[in-house]
């Protein structure tokens, strides 16, 4: 990306009332965002929105629920938040942050879902391997900020992040594996066509299995 576009997407961030940038903007505090949207619906977590598809989609088929997107891209934070508001959707933030930072941004059983959707493998370089998402770090802020019986969805196409990923959330007293699937598509009836993200589109253009699982908080 130019410098001159990020620049421009930094200045449309900084302007927009439905973005926060980095956790130090964010206007309420943990345990507290059913006083920023007004109610006590459900509050779901997107990590990584990408361009916003599925978010957007999301948030305007479900206005009974509140949606939260995490992005560190100003390209991506700005799309997700301008494609929900175009959607007719005003149940939503987006936070321009790290996802390892949730636990300063929800309090202890204040998310009901959680999705993360093919999440960068950092699989090129063995030494990479301590960038993934999914760590044992990570998986003790979901069971922090997950309620009990809240979900996590997690889709991928790198097939050997996917069955890392199962082996340690089978290993944590916290969760359970509810769905497991390595075609979801073809396996399971939760596949939507009409609600896929970029990412998605991309990887089922080229014919490859995408595997899918649901995890539980006990």
């Amino acid at each position: 990306m130019k410098k001159e576009e990020v620049n421009h997407y930094i200045t449309l961030c900084r302007d927009d009332a439905d973005i926060f940038l980095w956790v130090d903007d964010v206007s309420v505090g943990a345990g507290e965002w059913g006083k920023y949207f007004w109610n006590s619906n459900p509050i779901c977590l997107e990590i990584g929105t990408g361009m916003g598809n599925f978010f957007s989609e999301e948030c305007s088929h479900h206005p009974e629920k509140n949606y939260i997107g995490m992005d560190i891209r100003y390209k991506r934070v700005y799309n997700a938040a301008e494609k929900s508001r175009q959607k007719w959707a005003s149940n939503f933030a987006i936070i321009k942050e790290f996802a390892q930072e949730i636990g300063d941004v929800f309090a202890e059983w204040e998310l009901s879902e959680v999705y993360v959707f093919f999440p960068d493998p950092w699989a090129r370089k063995k030494k990479q391997l301590k960038n993934r998402l999914f760590q044992r770090e990570f998986l003790d802020l979901l069971a922090r900020c997950l309620k009990s019986w809240g979900k996590l969805i997690y889709k991928t196409d790198h097939e050997e992040y996917f069955r890392s990923t199962l082996d340690l959330f089978r290993e944590h007293e916290a969760f359970d594996i509810t769905v497991e699937s390595y075609d979801y598509e073809k396996e399971l009836d939760v596949f939507d066509k009409q609600n896929m993200t970029e990412f998605e589109h991309m990887f089922r253009s080229e014919q490859g299995n995408i595997h899918y699982t649901q995890i539980v908080r006990k």
